[in-house]
């Protein structure tokens, strides 16, 4: 028997996939009619007349539903859309309706990247958190090492993926410089708000470095052409990843695997990570840390959402053996996002996370 995709009832009866998904999940609690199909590990709604029929009761009856009870409906504001481009609009909807989530990359453009800047400054200081203090620690307890491994390097280029650690980099910046060696620094951000913070302190902080920035997220970063650059007898490169910043992308192997394959024997990779041990699964300090509220809720606060009155949910994934941070919904809300002269309703539920 055939299957009818979330995607295609959500366009040919005009309701969100999140919709369609909530429907197949109410159906395993005997709360509606559907009939499904399990292919893999994952429900199906089957192909057929009585789906059809139960489809369109369902419709009814949601709009029933919403119009008695306390639904938001709502538009996003204009830093929403002075923020992102048409593209990554898209790419909300769509990580919305299928995923339930907003890429976190995304939460350092805009007013997240000063919100960033400020937790890295303080986290030098801060005795319950000193992520950035140890992180500076290792960095000095490593730097013979990238001496040895950079033997004859006279050239160096530094690719810094990710976000901004500068207050962190400073002082190992400074002594690759006072060991006479040419520095070009490149910092590679998806936020240009975060590469202009990079370029201010670079600027003013190391005036003879060279400074280049490029808006791109990992995906589509072409690091190998970027590395070609610093391929000499006598020039290197090396690439930064810092701050556990890797642990956001969905798929790590794949960006080691790209990192792996644009470097040659001049290079070197540094990347920090925690221990995967049950005292850091069971942390979430960075997580719900005041400073850092705001700077993970601003997207959904100006998609229209009343994050104040929802419950900031932070959980340890053992499947994908990573952190969350979910935002579990007040209330129900229409939120009508305007793209390339067209309308989406994007519909979440109350209790939704």
């Amino acid at each position: 028997m055939n299957i009818l995709k979330n995607i295609d009832i959500a366009r040919e009866y005009n309701v969100s996939s999140s919709t369609v998904t909530r429907w197949i999940h109410l159906q395993s609690e005997g709360k509606n009619n559907l009939q499904l199909l399990k292919k893999g590990n994952k429900n199906w709604i089957a192909d057929n007349a009585h789906n059809k029929a139960e489809i369109l009761k369902l419709v009814e009856e949601g709009k029933k539903y919403r119009s008695n009870i306390d639904c938001k409906r709502t538009e996003p504001s204009d830093e929403f859309y002075s923020n992102f481009t048409p593209e990554e609009v898209i790419d909300i909807i769509h990580q919305l309706e299928v995923d339930d989530e907003i890429d976190h990359t995304l939460s350092y453009k805009g007013e997240g990247a000063k919100l960033w800047e400020g937790f890295v400054s303080s986290s030098i200081q801060d005795e319950d958190y000193p992520t950035g203090r140890k992180l500076q620690e290792l960095l000095d307890l490593s730097f013979d090492y990238t001496i040895y491994k950079l033997k004859g390097v006279k050239k160096l280029n530094i690719i810094n993926l990710g976000v901004d650690h500068l207050d962190i980099t400073r002082n190992y910046i400074q002594k690759l410089i006072n060991m006479k060696i040419d520095i070009k620094f490149i910092s590679v951000s998806i936020s240009k708000e975060i590469n202009e913070i990079s370029r201010d302190k670079m600027l003013n902080w190391f005036p003879e470095v060279q400074y280049k920035s490029i808006v791109s997220n990992i995906d589509s970063l072409k690091l190998t052409s970027l590395c070609f650059e610093g391929h000499a007898s006598d020039a290197g490169n090396l690439i930064l990843y810092l701050g556990s910043a890797i642990g956001i992308n969905k798929n790590q192997n794949k960006v080691f695997y790209k990192i792996k394959s644009a470097l040659e024997n001049n290079d070197l990779f540094i990347f920090s990570n925690t221990i995967d041990n049950n005292r850091n699964r069971s942390s979430f300090y960075y997580a719900t840390n005041p400073s850092n509220y705001r700077l993970f809720t601003w997207i959904s606060k100006s998609l229209g959402i009343d994050v104040d009155n929802c419950k900031l949910q932070p959980a340890y994934d053992s499947k994908e053996n990573a952190k969350k941070l979910s935002l579990v919904l007040d209330k129900d809300y229409e939120i009508k996002i305007s793209i390339n002269n067209s309308t989406k309703t994007v519909e979440l539920y109350r209790g939704q996370e």
